[in-house]
């Protein structure tokens, strides 16, 4: 992507604890962009709690990405889900040379997608606020499997860590589902077929 219009410039010059890090490290993540442009600030700063926070963060983001290679680089990008709930906004400039573009970006600072792999659906959210700008964020989402591909008297859906799985759980094909995510940190949901 390119870095006239900053998507790929998270932002670490006004600190790697600022809205503009979190925000566009979220909203790259959930289009499957590569991260990692990034590291050298980390490593710049590593001996500081707000580096510390970031790298935490980032190196949640990145075991996560491994863990869904076959979503994020070999799968299909669908439409996102509709989320609902109090949901705070994060601001950071558009493009990566402020002084040329005077644009902001004001978005959810829950930032969803979802993935398919060809047989399962995967729908991660990450929450671009700053680890001590707020609160937990509390939203809404309802499924309905058959406008995503997957079509099965019941599916079943598991939510996965950047370490480990939870096992799955049978369900309807439409379900609604109550999520709490924290400042910067992610959740993501697998669903699949009941076969």
């Amino acid at each position: 992507i390119g870095t006239d219009t900053g998507a790929s410039d998270y932002g670490y010059a006004d600190g790697i604890d600022s809205e503009k890090f979190y925000g566009r490290v979220a909203q790259s993540y959930i289009f499957g962009v590569q991260q990692g442009r990034y590291w050298m600030s980390l490593a710049n700063a590593q001996h500081s709690d707000r580096a510390r926070k970031a790298a935490v963060f980032a190196r949640k983001l990145g075991q996560l990405r491994v863990r869904l290679k076959d979503f994020i680089s070999f799968g299909r990008m669908l439409k996102p889900l509709q989320i609902t709930g109090d949901i705070p906004t994060v601001t950071f400039p558009a493009h990566r040379f402020p002084n040329r573009y005077q644009e902001s970006v004001v978005t959810s600072a829950i930032q969803t997608s979802t993935w398919s792999d060809g047989e399962n659906v995967m729908i991660m959210f990450v929450n671009g606020k700053a680890p001590d700008q707020a609160g937990d964020v509390s939203f809404s989402f309802t499924f309905d499997s058959t406008k995503y591909g997957i079509d099965s008297p019941s599916i079943k859906i598991k939510e996965i860590t950047e370490i480990k799985d939870e096992s799955y759980q049978t369900i309807g094909k439409t379900f609604t589902k109550n999520v709490t995510l924290g400042s910067a940190d992610a959740k993501i949901y697998i669903i699949s077929p009941d076969q």
